[in-house]
């Protein structure tokens, strides 16, 4: 009895002893990991200005309202992030634009054409021509483009909407538009990727969602420089399982964006006129979902490179379908479906700004995971009832 008392105990120890190795050797991995992504990105920094930009005829046309001068500052500043916002050309969006520009680009860090486009996040909203106006950008949109400088006029079709899907409600466009909206992702991540040569993380994110960009700007500050894809993340698809992050943002690292830009069916089929005669083929690289095309691509360009970074209802929250509720400590990164009177309550509850404390993110199965344990802060608590 006491020698198989000896056995069980010996194989405990050894199994202890095997884990805590094995963990020590993972974070020293990712020690590692972290210091050389950032020795590349010092690099970059201390690089000589940039040449100007090499335009394609497609460039020209997306750049259209972003005058020279913005394009070589845009190049030669060393953004931490460039988020990318795909929305139509019409009343209601452009409302949701504006509201975003008078409330999430306010905050410190953000870079507009008030502030001459410094800080560390750069925002650009990514539109296609609409059919309401016969194809062509509207006189108002132009308008718009003309005065913030921020919006990127693509040379392609918005798809029709051939659904009664309204903005907030968790439903689907129709399979026209929801392709026509992953073309402009794939774009976006392309164009940027090539325009922004010295900046380290790019993103997407929705016009109907409140961006509490302190907070985020802060925390990616503490991720690593590469392999980094950071997003509320769904684990999907019965026969070949992939992980992807939900559209309301998500963000990846420079190296990332380029596994994705280069997958080759994607990119592609991003250039082919969609017909139902070819919906299978659109439907095998699930471009009729933006956010999901993404995480399936990037499941067959070396997954095992990526550090899945996760987020949950605590801090990436999502209304629609009451599937979050509202949130209830100050470093949330973003809110998903407000209506359009709740972004200056959100403001409201940040009128007292304090630069925002970096989450923990802690070792789970999959990556990262956001610690999501952190009591509200009484001092930023809102000041009024909220409610979505």
């Amino acid at each position: 009895m006491a020698i198989k008392s000896r056995g069980v105990k010996v194989v405990i120890i050894v199994f202890i002893a095997v884990y805590v190795l094995t963990i020590t050797n993972v974070l020293i991995s990712l020690h590692r990991f972290h210091q050389n992504s950032q020795k590349e990105v010092v690099k970059i920094q201390r690089d000589e200005p940039l040449p100007d930009f090499e335009y394609t005829e497609d460039d020209k046309m997306a750049l259209e309202f972003v005058t020279p001068h913005i394009i070589k500052k845009w190049r030669n500043h060393n953004y931490l992030v460039a988020l990318g916002i795909p929305s139509p050309d019409n009343e209601e969006r452009r409302r949701r634009r504006q509201l975003q520009r008078d409330t999430c680009w306010k905050y410190p860090g953000v870079a507009t054409v008030e502030n001459n486009f410094e800080g560390d996040m750069l925002v650009a909203y990514v539109l296609a021509r609409h059919p309401q106006f016969d194809y062509k950008y509207s006189p108002e949109l132009k308008d718009e483009a003309n005065k913030w400088r921020d919006v990127i006029t693509l040379p392609i079709n918005e798809g029709r909407v051939t659904t009664k899907k309204k903005l907030g409600e968790v439903a689907h466009w129709g399979i026209d538009a929801e392709i026509g909206m992953s073309r402009k992702i794939y774009l976006w991540f392309e164009l940027g990727a090539r325009l922004l040569p010295k900046t380290s993380y790019f993103s997407k994110g929705d016009d109907d969602a409140f961006f509490h960009s302190p907070q985020y700007i802060t925390d990616l500050r503490t991720l690593p420089r590469r392999g980094v894809y950071w997003a509320f993340h769904w684990r999907i698809n019965p026969v070949r399982p992939f992980i992807f992050g939900r559209g309301l943002l998500y963000t990846m690292s420079r190296d990332v964006v380029n596994k994705f830009v280069t997958y080759e069916p994607v990119r592609r089929l991003v250039h082919v006129p969609f017909s139902f005669d070819r919906l299978l083929e659109f439907k095998q690289s699930i471009m009729e979902y933006e956010d999901a095309m993404v995480g399936h691509a990037l499941s067959y360009q070396n997954p095992e490179e990526l550090l899945f970074v996760n987020e949950s209802c605590c801090r990436f929250i999502i209304l629609n379908g009451n599937e979050c509720k509202p949130p209830k400590n100050n470093n949330f990164v973003v809110v998903h479906g407000i209506q359009e009177e709740e972004y200056a309550i959100m403001m409201e509850r940040f009128k007292n700004y304090t630069t925002p404390v970096p989450v923990q993110f802690i070792p789970s199965k999959y990556g990262w995971m956001a610690n999501c344990t952190l009591p509200p802060d009484p001092q930023r608590r809102r000041d009024a009832e909220w409610t979505a």
